[in-house]
C-alpha cells in the first residue's frame, strides 16, 4: 500500500467505524500481511506493549483472528458490515430513547407555554434550521397551504423533509418556469396530493396558510432568510391572490401523479 492510501484507510476506520488510531493502524497492518505483534509494532510505530491490547480488541470486534500462523484478518466486507450494523442498532436505540424524552419534554413544555398568543406577530428568521422549523409550524396549523417556489428549489431536499407529513392537507404549489421538477419531485408531490401550476408571475418564495400565517423568503444568495407574518388580513389577502393565480393558469395546471 502507498502511504497516502494507508493514511486514508486509517482515517476511514477512525471516522466511520469508530476505531481509535492504534486500532485502525494495527488493522491495516494485519490486512497488509503483518502476522505478529512485533511485525505490527514495527510497521505502525505502535509501542509493542500497546499492540497486544490493540490486537485483542480487534479480535473482540470480529476484525482479526489469532491462528496457528499468527493474526489474520477476517473477511473485511462481513467484519466491517457487522460493525456498522452494531453502530446502527446503537444509534436507533439512542434515537428511540431521545424520542421518548422528547415526548416527555413536550408534555412539560405545555405547562410553560403562554395561555394566549397574540393575534398579530412578525419575525425575521435567519438560517436554514429556523426557516425549516417555522415551515413545519405553519404547515402543522393550516389545513390549506399554498407554496410559491422560485429560488428555494436549491434547498428542496431539506424542505422535502419538512413537508413529508402534510399529505392529509389541501396543498397547492405555484412554480416558476425556471424551476426544474424531476421524477423524484413529481413522486413526492403526488404523495402529498398536491396541485401544481407553473407561472411566470412569481417574485419570491412564499408559504401561505388558511389560518392567517405567511412565510416569505427573501431573495438572498447567502443563508436562507425569511419573514414570518401572523396577520389574518394580510395572509388572507395573499392566500386569495395566490389562489386566483392558480385558477387563472388555463392549460398550465398539472396533476403531478
Amino acid at each position: 500500500m502507498m502511504k497516502r492510501e494507508v493514511e486514508e484507510a486509517v482515517d476511514i476506520l477512525h471516522t466511520v467505524f469508530g476505531l481509535n488510531t492504534y486500532q485502525a493502524k494495527a488493522y491495516v497492518a494485519v490486512l497488509s500481511g503483518c502476522r505478529s505483534a512485533k511485525d505490527v509494532s514495527s510497521k505502525t510505530g505502535i509501542p509493542l506493549t500497546r499492540v497486544y491490547d490493540t490486537l485483542k480488541r480487534l479480535s473482540e470486534l470480529g476484525l482479526v483472528v489469532k491462528t496457528a500462523k499468527g493474526f489474520k484478518p477476517l473477511e473485511s466486507r462481513y467484519a466491517l458490515t457487522n460493525l456498522l450494523e452494531k453502530q446502527r442498532s446503537k444509534i436507533e436505540m439512542e434515537f428511540r430513547e431521545k424520542s421518548r424524552k422528547l415526548e416527555k419534554f413536550l408534555r412539560m413544555a405545555e405547562l410553560f407555554s403562554e395561555a394566549e398568543e397574540a393575534e398579530t406577530d412578525t419575525a425575521v428568521l435567519k438560517g436554514l434550521e429556523p426557516v425549516l422549523v417555522k415551515t413545519m409550524e405553519v404547515c402543522s396549523r393550516g389545513s390549506t397551504l399554498v407554496f410559491a417556489v422560485r429560488k428555494a428549489v436549491r434547498l428542496k431536499q431539506e424542505f422535502k423533509k419538512a413537508l413529508q407529513n402534510i399529505s392529509s392537507k389541501n396543498v397547492m404549489f405555484l412554480v416558476h418556469p425556471s424551476v426544474t421538477i424531476d421524477d423524484q419531485d413529481r413522486e413526492f408531490l403526488s404523495m402529498l396530493g398536491a396541485k401544481v401550476v407553473e407561472t411566470q408571475a412569481l417574485l419570491l418564495d412564499m408559504l401561505v396558510s388558511d389560518v392567517g400565517e405567511a412565510l416569505i423568503g427573501l431573495p438572498l444568495d447567502e443563508e436562507p432568510v425569511a419573514v414570518w407574518v401572523k396577520h389574518k388580513g394580510f395572509a388572507g389577502s395573499l392566500l386569495e391572490a395566490l389562489t386566483e393565480m392558480l385558477k387563472s393558469q388555463d392549460g398550465g395546471e398539472t396533476d403531478d401523479g
